[in-house]
């Protein structure tokens, strides 16, 4: 459902082309919109619910509810929740849960967001409620993976009827590979992938003949890198909303918890990976050095989602694939993608609201 409405804001600049782009579907319904999410791991969940903000603000994108996935499912779906009431949803608008919990276990909750326990949040693993979408929206409802695959693999379980396969679209962060049959199959490459490859493996076994899918590689967001100006243009936006707020955003907090999982699992990877100076790889210094802040995978995957025409993919069948192999990055302009996000987010974090009265648990 779509939040309360809110007094439209005025932009500048070449977005206002941006806007012009998105004013062309202004005939058509909003899309219908289920995300499966890990976040409270890694920035980029955030920055990607940021930006869909920005999209259902606009009558563009409907969010029919959020399924937590990963390790620490609960607690993420907890996370979700405490945006969405940030984003002015009350809790009984859109059902948030946590799905079957898979994969390392690492999250962060921003202070003043709601345990669990408080969390409103939906009973079952998710594929229940997923599986309900796909029999009532059938081919309007679109999936955003940003995720492990466990919950959709759950709900094939159950699928008696094949109403999966009647779904308008999957969109995924990671990347395939065509076999020499010309089948997509997931790669273990990516992260969310790997964290439950037998899901993955079985959703796209079972749907890829009648559902497309949409794939945002790696080497996509490898060309659209984050840094500390980009986090400080959007913390100056929330100076209004801080004002006003007991338990204060800090988006540079929130990315520095978030980056901590990653460097405490795996330094030996995550210091190359973010470009920390050897003299600078300790617990005090590291996060003033790191080469950049986020590498926006999942945000770029809902772009590839709502605005398309800032990319150029590969056709293989009926899906459509970028990033997926190194030195091409699918997109028709680096800096104009680079300008689109940074700018959504901002007009995003203009928009929060200080609370939302709601039937909370």
């Amino acid at each position: 459902m779509s939040p309360p409405k809110k007094k439209k804001k005025t932009t500048q600049g070449w977005v206002v082309d941006s806007g012009r782009r998105h004013a062309e579907q202004q005939g058509e319904p909003p899309k219908r919109i289920l995300v499966i999410t890990d976040i409270g791991r890694d920035m980029d969940d955030t920055l990607c619910f940021l930006s869909l903000l920005h999209y259902i603000s606009l009558g563009q994108a409907e969010l029919v509810g959020v399924v937590a996935a990963g390790g620490t499912s609960n607690q993420r779906a907890a996370v979700a929740r405490g945006w969405l009431r940030k984003f002015g949803y009350k809790d009984e608008q859109v059902p948030v849960m946590g799905g079957r919990s898979v994969g390392k276990p690492g999250w962060f909750s921003p202070e003043g967001f709601p345990t669990p326990e408080h969390a409103a949040l939906s009973p079952g693993d998710g594929s229940d409620f997923l599986l309900d979408c796909a029999r009532k929206y059938k081919g309007d409802l679109t999936l955003l993976v940003i995720a492990p695959f466990s919950p959709i693999a759950d709900a094939l379980d159950k699928d008696e009827h094949g109403d999966l396969k009647k779904i308008h679209a999957i969109y995924v962060q990671g990347q395939a590979i065509i076999t020499e049959e010309g089948k997509l199959v997931p790669d273990p490459q990516s992260f969310n992938i790997s964290q439950d490859l037998e899901s993955a493996t079985r959703v796209f076994e079972a749907l890829e003949e009648q559902v497309p899918f949409r794939l945002l590689g790696k080497h996509t967001a490898y060309a659209i890198k984050l840094q500390h100006e980009h986090f400080n243009l959007w913390q100056a936006q929330l100076a209004d909303y801080n004002s006003t707020q007991t338990h204060k955003i800090d988006l540079l907090a929130v990315a520095k918890h978030n980056m901590d999982i990653f460097r405490t699992e795996n330094p030996e990877k995550f210091y190359p990976l973010y470009k920390v100076p050897e003299d600078k790889r300790n617990d005090e210094d590291w996060f003033g050095n790191v080469g950049e802040i986020s590498v926006p995978y999942d945000a770029l995957a809902l772009l590839f989602l709502m605005d398309p025409g800032l990319f150029d993919p590969t056709q293989h069948a009926h899906h459509l694939i970028v990033g997926g192999t190194p030195g091409a990055h699918g997109l028709v302009d680096v800096e104009t993608t680079k300008r689109t996000l940074v700018e959504i987010i901002r007009i995003s974090c203009q928009q929060l609201i200080p609370d939302v009265p709601s039937s909370r648990a």
